[in-house]
């Protein structure tokens, strides 16, 4: 009984597969499924991995050039004069 509890969250951990937390990735940044791309205004949303909300970024043309609804990314970011998140780098998984 005493070994119980380490091990059960151990086993949450295994089974839980890759950890997709925004938290461990550090400050301004965010990782989840793109769900829609707007390459007219130079944006993306993704369903963020941590927080299962949506997140609206903007970037330029050509970072968002090969990026497909449903792949994962990660995005660092700044908060733009407006509140607009304004992606610096991202990183196809």
């Amino acid at each position: 009984m005493k070994h119980a509890i380490p091990t059960l969250l151990f086993g949450l951990m295994i089974g839980a597969g890759p950890a997709y937390a925004c938290d461990s990735l550090g400050e301004n940044m965010h990782m989840g499924s793109i769900v829609s791309i707007d390459r007219d205004n130079h944006s993306f949303v993704i369903l963020d991995a941590e927080s299962s909300r949506p997140i609206h970024f903007t970037a330029s043309a050509e970072a968002i050039a090969p990026l497909s609804v449903d792949e994962v990314v990660e995005v660092s970011y700044e908060v733009g004069d407006k509140g607009e998140l304004r992606s610096l780098e991202l990183i196809r998984l």
